[in-house]
């Protein structure tokens, strides 16, 4: 799970730096074709900061399917916009 929040996170802060205005996706990853245990959603929100300069990205992945119980983590990070960016 803690991969997927960080592969999660490293492209959040990579699409930000490119474009300011990225606001998150979603991933399906079925168990078959990615190698997991059970199927894993990570979602990716983005949230404007009271300072322009920042935003707030938080990770959530869940592990499990529809017909299985579900483990869901949940991580939250502010992060600087690129200073060419910045205004």
């Amino acid at each position: 799970m803690d991969l997927l929040i960080e592969a999660a996170y490293d492209l959040a802060k990579s699409r930000l730096a490119v474009q300011p205005e990225y606001d998150g996706e979603t991933w399906q990853l079925d168990e078959a074709d990615s190698g997991l245990r059970q199927a894993a959603t990570v979602t990716i929100e983005i949230e404007s900061n009271a300072d322009p300069k920042l935003r707030n990205v938080e990770i959530i992945v869940e592990l499990g399917g529809e017909s299985t119980s579900k483990i869901r983590d949940r991580k939250t990070w502010t992060i600087s916009l690129p200073l060419s960016e910045q205004s």
